[in-house]
């Protein structure tokens, strides 16, 4: 059984109202545009966020705790 959600595109912050994108690897389409049109921004989102400047990277220990503010930053563990 394959089930279909739609979430929105863009989250907003609760407390400081910044607006970011939704990415993911489970995010099939972009609602709304060709599915072209659809591939190309969604490549251009993500190698944007995934650039190392971007991102937030971890090389995990055992004993390793770690704890922030998430919400928005894609995360790649080691």
């Amino acid at each position: 059984m394959i089930l279909e959600t739609r979430h929105p595109a863009v989250s907003v912050h609760p407390k400081t109202g910044e607006r970011t994108l939704l990415l993911g690897a489970l995010v099939q389409r972009i609602g709304g545009i060709s599915k072209f049109v659809d591939r190309i921004l969604f490549d251009i989102f993500l190698s944007h966020v995934t650039r190392p400047e971007t991102a937030v990277h971890w090389d995990w220990k055992e004993v390793d705790i770690a704890m922030g503010q998430l919400r928005h930053a894609p995360l790649f563990g080691q």
